[in-house]
């Protein structure tokens, strides 16, 4: 039945990372989609296939995988890191469509982007900061803080600046 599914799917899942580890794209595709294919309600298992398909560089398709796994549980802490992650892509439309889905979760993405303004590339940092004063959650302000007072990058310091006053008003 459905167990039976959501196990071999999940099987082929975690190959597919093993295989994604060991730099195999072409498997671990095969693998994430059959997956998706055999058990299309798991978060995890579109945000398995959203991985794969980055590190392929197909990031238009990757970003479909992770609107399918926001459709089906927005609320999910396991798309908000994938999107949080997204967010350091070299394609506009996966950045795009990353800061849409974490704006859409709210409060659900404050932890992520909350890793991310500490950490990963200045653009990462940036998008985090600024997702982070639209959301405007004083939950975010530790992180901001930090980040307004010792990041290396002028322009997140600048941002952080930003997001803190979003949320003070």
């Amino acid at each position: 039945g459905d167990l039976f599914h959501l196990q071999t799917a999940e099987s082929l899942s975690n190959r597919a990372q093993a295989y994604l580890l060991a730099g195999r794209l072409e498997p671990a595709e095969a693998d994430a989609r059959r997956s998706v294919e055999m058990y299309p309600k798991s978060v995890r298992l579109w945000v398995n296939l959203g991985a794969v398909l980055v590190a392929g560089g197909r990031e238009d398709e990757a970003e479909a995988a992770y609107r399918r796994a926001l459709e089906i549980d927005l609320a999910s802490p396991e798309a908000a890191s994938a999107l949080a992650r997204a967010l350091d892509s070299s394609t506009p439309s996966v950045v795009y469509a990353a800061r849409n889905g974490l704006t859409q979760l709210g409060t659900t993405a404050i932890i992520p982007l909350s890793i991310g303004l500490a950490s990963g590339s200045a653009q990462r940092r940036e998008n985090s900061a600024t997702l982070l004063g639209y959301i405007g959650s004083p939950q975010a302000l530790p992180a901001l803080r930090k980040a307004a007072t010792s990041d290396p990058d002028e322009v997140v310091r600048s941002e952080a600046e930003w997001a803190i006053a979003q949320i003070n008003t």
